[in-house]
């Protein structure tokens, strides 16, 4: 008969959906670990960004921090250090 699915293509079917969901799961889990491993290496390198500008020579704490989110540094007596 025309138009009619074996049962052994519907078995198939279901296999090829099972690996399909199973590795977008895989998948979305280490987008989500990558995510979380970029976003430690960024506050990691602004930190030592941060690390790199203590002592400089500054007129206003936007000297210290130009580029910086989230900054922790601040002009005194015209050097940039730790709030």
């Amino acid at each position: 008969m025309k138009g009619q699915i074996s049962a052994e293509m519907l078995i198939i079917l279901a296999i090829v959906i099972a690996v399909a969901v199973v590795l977008a799961s895989q998948l979305m889990k280490t987008s989500k670990t990558m995510g979380q491993s970029i976003e430690e290496s960024s506050s990691i390198i602004s930190h030592q960004t941060e690390s790199l500008r203590v002592g400089m020579y500054c007129t206003d704490t936007q000297d210290c921090c130009a580029n910086i989110s989230n900054c922790n540094l601040e002009c005194k007596n015209n050097a940039c250090d730790w709030k």
